[in-house]
């Protein structure tokens, strides 16, 4: 009777909440989270591909205190994940012969060449041999102001990119403070493409021109600047938390990170993340790192903040409906899948959903039901076990006819009952005992 009970206390408000969960549209702070019935669904169904995921980070003290904004600043930007394609504002392809001797025909990149070139002619001489480059440059141009809030520099490109390819690639960059950043990518192969008869010994460059295509899609979408995979657009947030200090519980503000998307485990490694208090809001990935009695702590946790937005519920009606998806060992999710992975009988399973399905396999395998739970009970047609279906009234006939031997009537005790008399017997005027009165009838709350 307890998990009728506890379905209802979470069924009704569950209803309720249809209502209401459209009512966060466009309030920046919560418009992004996924709540409501579509979250107690992910939660009851222990979905693997949640629609907003996210990581709620706590720093190191040394990192998380409120007046030290900007070293929390500086660990969001360690952990967010960026891509070159990110920080790009613009890429070309451009024919550049000229680029192998650190010239070309773009009057923007003129200077940065030309630097360049003073350089290597110090250093190496001015008979020193060029490499042969390919004809062709990838030219990017990247947005100043977007790599400065992310905290990015020139040189973590350049790295990032002779990580990605360091025997074939040449990148020529400009300083920091230009005023435009540009990065002019290179070849370090001799492409000249194919010589065409029929347009007076040209080079078609179709095939060149698909390849350093690719490249460059690849390059864009491939090579990290920086960050932990799948840990995008994060947030700064403040909290306030309870302290003990001199022996005194103060609140503090502090700083705390959300992130979209989660990869728990690079989060719990990094050296400036407290993994002691950082949680996912994904529990099938706090299931595989931390096991089953973290994943029960968080399916609490999420679904009395979910269920906090409709109406109080008891929190044990809570506690009985996921030690039902936990106790397993696994966790067992609330729908036809979970229902007919438990120990329940085949007419509870045909109760639900895929009711000929079930019953056919029953009837295959040769599956008895015992007739223990509800729905297989009124199905029968007998009383469910619960309530007054607990008990049974048995009469103890010994004991019965012992009494009976003990009563001492006669004939003349008994009165006999006739259609003149039924009337005088019925009247209760005479009876002493007036509890049953109706002017002794009050209700409770008088």
């Amino acid at each position: 009777m307890v998990g009728a009970v506890a379905a209802q206390s979470i069924g009704e408000p569950a209803t309720q909440m249809t209502l209401n969960t459209f009512h966060y549209a466009g309030v920046s702070a919560k418009s992004n989270v996924t709540r409501g019935i579509p979250r107690l669904k992910e939660l009851l169904g222990v979905t693997k591909n949640l629609k907003s995921p996210s990581v709620k980070i706590f720093l190191k003290p040394e990192f998380s205190k409120h007046e030290n904004r900007g070293k929390a600043q500086f660990v969001k930007n360690k952990l967010e994940h960026t891509v070159l394609k990110d920080i790009v504002s613009k890429n070309e392809i451009y024919f550049d012969p000229k680029n192998n001797v650190y010239e070309t025909d773009i009057k923007e990149d003129t200077e940065l060449l030309k630097i360049y070139k003073e350089f290597l002619t110090i250093e190496n001489g001015d008979d020193y041999e060029y490499q042969e480059t390919a004809p062709w440059i990838i030219r990017f141009v990247f947005d100043k102001e977007l790599m400065m809030e992310k905290g990015i520099i020139m040189e973590d490109v350049a790295f990032s990119l002779m990580n990605y390819d360091n025997e074939k690639l040449n990148f020529i960059y400009s300083d920091d403070n230009s005023k435009n950043l540009i990065g002019r990518i290179s070849l370090n192969a001799s492409l000249i493409g194919k010589e065409d008869d029929l347009v007076n010994g040209l080079y078609d460059q179709s095939d060149i021109l698909s390849i350093f295509k690719n490249i460059q899609e690849d390059m864009l979408s491939k090579i990290v600047i920086k960050g932990i995979g799948n840990v995008k657009n994060i947030v700064m947030t403040e909290e306030i938390v309870s302290v003990k200090s001199e022996n005194e519980i103060k609140n503090e503000k502090q700083w705390t990170l959300e992130t979209d998307g989660t990869n728990l485990f690079d989060v719990f490694n990094s050296e400036y993340v407290d993994y002691t208090k950082t949680l996912s809001n994904d529990i099938v990935e706090i299931y595989d790192i931390l096991g089953i009695e973290a994943a029960r702590q968080a399916l609490t946790e999420e679904v009395t903040t979910v269920m906090k937005d409709a109406s109080y519920i008891n929190s044990r009606h809570i506690s009985i409906l996921i030690d039902i998806m936990t106790n397993k060992g696994v966790l067992t999710p609330i729908n036809r899948q979970g229902i007919n992975r438990g120990d329940v009988g085949p007419l509870a399973k045909c109760s639900f959903e895929d009711t000929t399905d079930q019953l056919i396999k029953a009837g295959i395998f040769g599956e008895r039901d015992k007739l223990q739970g509800v729905s297989s009970n009124i199905m029968m047609g007998q009383t469910i076990k619960a309530g007054t279906g607990f008990c049974n009234v048995l009469l103890d006939e010994e004991k019965l006819l012992q009494e009976m031997q003990n009563i001492s009537y006669t004939a003349e005790d008994f009165i006999e009952v006739s259609e003149s008399n039924i009337d005088q017997l019925l009247d209760d005027k005479d009876l002493d005992d007036d509890y049953c009165n109706d002017e002794n009838l009050k209700f409770s709350v008088e």
